[in-house]
């Protein structure tokens, strides 16, 4: 109303008037685009708020909707196409309307972008109590419904899936503003796993165009993956912000207490919806690699958070669930060797160095007066950690016992067994620390590590002949070796003669004992005694 818009009208007006009196198609398409813009420039002053985006957004679809339901079948044989320099002229005017609709478009983006979505407050802010509910949703709702009223009047697969696409990007975007964290990133994966139904499942579309020089069709058939990467972009930096990378390796270490309640906290609900998106994804994108690769994301996430809800000893523990678990898929699905492998692998050597570096050191092999014994009087860190370490490598080794190689993933577990029954044999003395005198519990601790390593060579060593297990056999006596040579460099040398008795006689009796068992297995039956019929 006023001066100003009876200005508008009259050159509205006026090109009407000229297009209705030319004859020329084209000369009409320029004058049409020419009022667009007129229209997109005088918007702002009479309008504002929801009101302008609705404007232009009524003046985009309006646009793109003449530029394919008329003007595109008119213009099927171009007229002036032997006329040289008006035939360009003619290729330059053909798509205006459609330029124009294009350019209104970008002016409805901005304006969310820098009114009504602000990016310089992008995560900073939240603008209504309920989502949308403010003039922010109203001008989002125009957005989104001029690409919606396109897709609805033009049935081309390229438009409908680039008004999807378009859709969840904006959305993506806005819904910072209007949910809190962490719960926005629930909306996050719902827009990453919906996009790629959309293109997966629905209208498959390969993500890369087979073309070498996209179109823009092409470009508008992969809208939909453009949206879900920009989701999963705020999706993962969110995570990430509740992983906290720069305190991971204090909980490792056990500097910082894990969460009083473990898995209920922030951190466990943020990751937990990464890893059920990355899970959800893997299945929306078909192929087994895909849901290889979203399996696999989970479980690292899991692994991410164990130091942060467990104690060190029991994060190694989950760890190497996960590597078994990994180990066990393969077994099923020899494909994924490389993407389950790998991470399997990398998670098992890293819990073995936590174990050996933090958890269970060497040190703890001697009872000192300093070392506290964390956990149950059996289910300690030190005996979790080692436990489910070598149930990792035995049942892994078990499932892959076909490989020649998986002998030594049986060696491993076996020395792993051994170390934790040392640390546990150890850690029963160093539990009475304060209550008896050091230098005994000391002494009690090497004869009893001596006496025991040599019952479990004993054992191994039998074990291997009545099994016919060179390898069984031969790690029985490495392992009396290994006891002899402590007893005779260790034991005799720091221990009282009490000590020293009591250790070379137990390893004399299993020795003899030992030797007894080889010649009884060898030679069942004695010379000269009749063979069985």
């Amino acid at each position: 109303m006023g001066l100003n818009g009876l200005a508008f009208a009259i050159v509205v007006a006026m090109l009407a008037a000229a297009g209705a009196l030319v004859t020329s198609l084209r000369l009409r398409i320029a004058l049409t685009a020419l009022a667009g813009l007129v229209a997109l420039y005088v918007f702002p002053f009479e309008l504002s708020g929801p009101a302008l985006v609705w404007a232009w957004a009524a003046l985009a679809t309006a646009a793109v909707v003449v530029q394919a339901r008329v003007v595109g079948p008119r213009l099927g044989t171009p007229e002036l196409a032997s006329v040289g320099a008006l035939a360009e002229v003619a290729r330059i005017v053909r798509p205006a309307i459609g330029l124009v609709g294009g350019l209104v478009s970008l002016a409805v983006v901005g304006h969310l972008v820098t009114l009504d979505f602000p990016a310089v407050s992008l995560g900073d802010e939240i603008l209504s109590t309920f989502p949308y509910a403010g003039q922010e949703g109203v001008s989002l709702a125009a957005a989104l419904a001029a690409p919606a009223a396109v897709a609805w009047l033009i049935p081309v697969r390229a438009l409908r899936l680039g008004a999807v696409g378009i859709g969840s990007a904006l959305l993506a975007y806005s819904v910072t503003f209007e949910i809190e964290r962490p719960h926005v990133m629930l909306a996050w994966a719902i827009l990453v796993v919906a996009s790629l139904v959309v293109v997966r499942r629905i209208v498959p579309i390969e993500p890369l165009p087979a073309r070498t020089v996209p179109s823009l069709a092409d470009f508008g058939e992969r809208a939909p993956y453009a949206a879900a990467v920009l989701a999963a972009a705020f999706l993962v930096v969110q995570a990430l912000w509740y992983a906290d990378p720069g305190s991971l390796a204090r909980h490792v270490v056990g500097d910082l207490a894990p969460a009083e309640v473990a898995f209920l906290d922030v951190r466990s609900y943020a990751l937990a919806i990464l890893a059920v998106a990355s899970v959800a994804a893997g299945v929306a994108w078909s192929g087994m690699t895909a849901r290889l690769v979203g399996g696999v994301t989970a479980a690292l996430a899991v692994a991410w958070l164990l130091p942060f809800e467990l104690r060190p000893g029991y994060a190694v523990a989950g760890w190497s669930a996960l590597a078994l678990a990994g180990a066990w898929l393969i077994r099923f699905v020899p494909s994924g060797r490389m993407v389950v492998g790998l991470p399997g692998a990398a998670l098992a050597v890293f819990g073995g160095v936590i174990t050996l570096a933090i958890v269970a050191p060497p040190d703890r092999l001697a009872v000192d007066a300093m070392t506290f014994v964390a956990g149950l009087p059996i289910l300690t860190d030190a005996t979790v950690a080692l436990g489910a370490i070598a149930v990792a490598l035995g049942v892994g080794g078990y499932l892959h016992r076909d490989d020649q190689r998986v002998r030594w993933i049986f060696i491993a577990a076996g020395v792993t067994a051994v170390y934790l029954l040392s640390v546990g044999l150890v850690d029963v003395f160093q539990r009475q620390v304060g209550s008896r005198s050091l230098e005994e519990l000391q002494k009690e601790a090497q004869v009893g590590l001596s006496v025991l390593w040599s019952a479990l060579g004993l054992l191994g060593f039998a074990g291997g002949l009545w099994l016919h297990r060179t390898s069984v056999r031969l790690s029985g006596l490495a392992l009396l070796g290994l006891a002899t040579v402590k007893v005779f460099l260790v034991d005799l040398a720091s221990l009282d003669v009490a000590y020293r008795v009591l250790s070379l006689v137990a390893l004399g009796v299993l020795l003899l004992v030992s030797a007894l068992a080889y010649s009884r297995m060898q030679h069942p039956h004695p010379p000269g005694s009749p063979k069985p019929a």
